[in-house]
Parts: structure tokens; C-alpha cells; sequence
């Protein structure tokens, strides 16, 4: 049991990465969208997206609750960032958007 616990603490360590990787990649999305004023939730995206995680939930022989629980967490979390910075970044320049992008590690 010790071998399968640590298997999956080695998971948990690469999908906490992940997420990481991930709120870096949509607070640059935030702050995209906030300079050029869009809003925090793109609705067609929202479904198609919900629609696809459906869809690799079935692939994978996973629960689509759990799945649509876990990424609805992660959206909400992502949406209140981006009423944020819509709300604090609403005047900012292309080049400080670049700036905050490399800041986070992804511009190239």
C-alpha cells in the first residue's frame, strides 16, 4: 500500500504543477482581456469547453460530476482574477501587458 500511496503523491505533486502552469497561462488571459476591456467570461468558449472536458471525462472512464466540479472550482477562481484585474489593469499599455507576461514566465 506504501508504493501505491506514494504513486499517488507524486500525482497530486504534478497536478498541483499543473494547475500552477495553468493560473499562469489565464492571468495572462486576465490581463489581456482587461486592457482590452473584454469581459471576465466568454460564454461560447465556457460551453465549448465544458462540452470538451464532457467529452475527455467519458475518453478517460471518469466521472463527469467530478470532473465538471473540479473545473467549475477552477473557473470560478479564474473569473473572480479576472474581474480583478479588469477592475485594476482596465487602463494598462500593451507593453505592460508584455512585461506581466514575461513576469510570468510566458512570453516567447
Amino acid at each position: 500500500m506504501d508504493a501505491v500511496r506514494a504513486e499517488i503523491d507524486a500525482l497530486d505533486d504534478r497536478i498541483v504543477a499543473l494547475i500552477a502552469e495553468r493560473c499562469a497561462k489565464t492571468h495572462v488571459v486576465g490581463l489581456i482581456k482587461a486592457a482590452r476591456g473584454d469581459p471576465p467570461v466568454e460564454a461560447s468558449r465556457r460551453r465549448q469547453r465544458i462540452a470538451m472536458l464532457k467529452h475527455l471525462a467519458v475518453s478517460h472512464s471518469v466521472d463527469e460530476t467530478l470532473v465538471n466540479d473540479v473545473f467549475g472550482v477552477i473557473a470560478r477562481w479564474v473569473v473572480v482574477r479576472h474581474e480583478a484585474l479588469l477592475n485594476e489593469v482596465g487602463q494598462t499599455t500593451g507593453r505592460e501587458i508584455s512585461r506581466a507576461a514575461c513576469r510570468t514566465g510566458t512570453c516567447r
